[in-house]
């Protein structure tokens, strides 16, 4: 199986001065900060990929500003000649740490503003002025140098002013939009799924998947590895309850990640996997639910087949084996697979 890594998100801290309100905060396991030891190790892991190698974004379950020493980590990330980019919700985002950010090496940023006034404060438990005033800065300062994206979750308060929100930050010089549905977060946050409810599709979803070439591996576990505060790996990012530490970075390396990734998830032994709705094979199973129920239509169901094959049809060497759950499981001489 080739693995196709894209970035390789370091969660600086799972703490967050916001309370998203599609955000289940409650749900944070033991919150804390990446360590100064940790931090290096995982970006002396990054640099033993193969070439090319993967960006890095500082991105988790928190808000990365409020790490001490992320400037040093910007400018440590940089100067061994990583792409690196950050998430942030701008409320702390100050001229001079935008300037030190800058200065430091940061080339991409995601600043997360998804409504305006007091719906902003309702949804994010934020100052909206604060905020604002913040990001605005920050493009101006950032400028030509970094590549700024503006995350905007859909929920029920922003939805008609999706629009809007595009032609307010365009008229300030930001052209990058990232919209995006609120996920469940590996089950960790309720959003009314069916299929967490009913395996009644299943069978149907994996012979839909099987006809149409659809692998039932997700890719995000390998395009997308996730780096915990602890030191800790994880599957990606959406196992935000962290069920499933898989290793550690001063113990292995990413080679060795994806092959116990690959094991267990071909053994169903990733919790936050079973009940994630980015997993391919839900995706599927939901829609034919939401059809079963009247929600949607057979062109619906075709429409999500369709995207999931653009989708891998990306990263062919990931996919190129429908089999792999199978082979894992019966082979007992291959590197993953053991006798369960």
């Amino acid at each position: 199986m080739k693995f196709s890594h894209v970035l390789v998100d370091i969660e600086l801290t799972n703490r967050c001065n916001a309370l998203c309100s599609f955000c289940p905060r409650d749900k944070t396991p033991q919150q804390g900060y990446l360590s100064r030891e940790n931090f290096y190790q995982a970006i002396d892991r990054v640099l033993e990929l193969p070439q090319p190698l993967p960006k890095v974004t500082f991105t988790g379950q928190g808000e990365p500003t409020l790490h001490a020493d992320i400037v040093e980590f910007m400018q440590h990330a940089t100067q061994k000649g990583l792409r690196v980019g950050m998430t942030s919700n701008a409320s702390r985002m100050h001229a001079q740490l935008a300037q030190d950010l800058v200065d430091a090496g940061l080339k991409e940023i995601s600043l997360s503003i998804s409504d305006f006034g007091e719906d902003y404060e309702e949804v994010y438990n934020l100052d909206f002025d604060t905020s604002m005033n913040n990001a605005l800065k920050f493009v101006e300062i950032a400028k030509d140098k970094v590549q700024i994206t503006i995350n905007i979750v859909e929920h029920d308060i922003n939805k008609s002013k999706v629009e809007e929100m595009k032609a307010f930050w365009r008229s300030h010089g930001v052209n990058r939009f990232l919209v995006f549905a609120q996920n469940n977060r590996g089950g960790a946050c309720e959003n009314g799924k069916l299929f967490l409810e009913s395996r009644a599709t299943l069978d149907e979803a994996e012979g839909l998947m099987r006809d149409h070439g659809i692998s039932t591996l997700c890719d995000a576990a390998f395009k997308f590895l996730f780096v915990g505060w602890s030191g800790n790996y994880y599957v990606c990012c959406n196992d935000y309850e962290k069920t499933t530490p898989l290793g550690h970075v001063t113990d292995i390396g990413f080679t060795a990640l994806n092959d116990t990734k690959v094991d267990l998830l071909a053994r169903g032994g990733i919790s936050a996997c079973l009940d994630c709705d980015l997993d391919p094979t839900n995706r599927v199973r939901e829609i034919l639910l939401e059809r079963d129920h009247g929600f949607a239509s057979d062109e619906d169901v075709s429409k999500v087949l369709q995207n999931l094959r653009r989708d891998q049809q990306q990263f062919p060497g990931m996919h190129e084996d429908l089999d792999w759950r199978e082979r894992i499981l019966r082979d007992d001489h291959g590197l993953l697979a053991r006798s369960s």
